[in-house]
This record gives C-alpha cells, structure tokens and sequence, in this order.
C-alpha cells in the first residue's frame, strides 16, 4: 500500500537523484513518488524488481517477471531507484 511521504523527506529529491545515468542492463526498482505525476506505472508494480532495456525520449523501458510472463513498463527514471 501506498504512504504520504514522512515529514522530513518531503519537498524536492536531491539533484543525484534525478542527473543519475541509467544504462541498458541496470537492475532497478520500482518506487512509485506520488508527488511525480507524468511517467507513473500501476500500483500493482509497487516494490517490483527489473532491469532496464533500452531509453525511449525521456523515459526508460523496464522489463521484469510478473509471474511467469515478461512484462515491459515505460516509465519515468523519477520513479526508479537504483539497486545495487
């Protein structure tokens, strides 16, 4: 389930968050920032794992498992966090 942000991470994300460069094979995960409104996926996705596939304009295709099927989602890199 989805939360309101806790008072002291409110406001803006830092600028590493937003000038960090994704690469085709990168593993990231799926944070959903409700504050973002352009580039959102499903909430059903919410904590999912992928990897990205390629960069299409401004936003990234990430590919993942949902069960035995491959699924592809085009979203917004404000709305993936980076594993390690």
């Amino acid at each position: 389930m989805l939360q309101r942000k806790r008072l002291r991470t409110r406001g803006k994300k830092s600028l590493s968050h937003y000038f960090h460069e994704y690469k085709p094979g990168d593993r990231v995960a799926f944070v959903l920032d409700l504050a973002e409104k352009k580039g959102r996926f499903p909430t059903q996705f919410q904590g999912r794992t992928g990897t990205i596939e390629k960069k299409q304009g401004k936003a990234l295709v990430v590919k993942f498992l949902n069960g035995k099927v491959v699924k592809r989602i085009v979203t917004n890199t404000s709305h993936l966090k980076p594993l390690q």
